[in-house]
């Protein structure tokens, strides 16, 4: 899933891309509904 760009690696562990939600048709949370 990171080869394919799913997945990608950070310091807090393993985080879902753009391009998973929209595979998955849902809503990125952190780009979704924000106060600011």
């Amino acid at each position: 899933l990171i080869q394919e760009g799913y997945l990608m690696r950070t310091s807090r562990g393993r985080e879902c891309t753009e391009l998973a939600y929209r595979h998955l048709g849902k809503i990125n949370p952190a780009r979704g509904n924000t106060l600011f």
